[in-house]
């Protein structure tokens, strides 16, 4: 365990063992959270795209076929185009009197 010391400024320098292990170079953002009486810093991706596409990648698979398909239902003749949703001014709006 490495300790750091805050500085008048309270700024703190983050190890450079914490640095080299997690990948931290100057310009990056942490996230800083705090509960249980601790403080953590947390190294932010520099692309959140590409860090959302390792994690769940299978999630944005075949997002383009269904992006397609409901691309043709809005144009086709007899598709969604012009339609009203079933909650858009379905409801009749009653006025109180007193």
């Amino acid at each position: 365990m490495t300790t750091v010391k805050v500085s008048r400024k309270l700024q703190v320098a983050v190890p450079a063992e914490a640095r080299h292990a997690l990948g931290i170079e100057a310009g990056d953002w942490l996230e800083v959270s705090v509960g249980d009486g601790e403080l953590r810093l947390r190294p932010l991706p520099r692309d959140p795209l590409a860090a959302l596409r390792e994690r769940h990648g299978a999630l944005w698979r075949g997002g383009s076929d269904w992006l397609e398909e409901e691309r043709q239902a809005w144009t086709e003749p007899g598709g969604r185009a012009g339609k009203k949703s079933s909650r858009s001014g379905s409801r009749k709006r009653s006025r109180r009197t007193n």
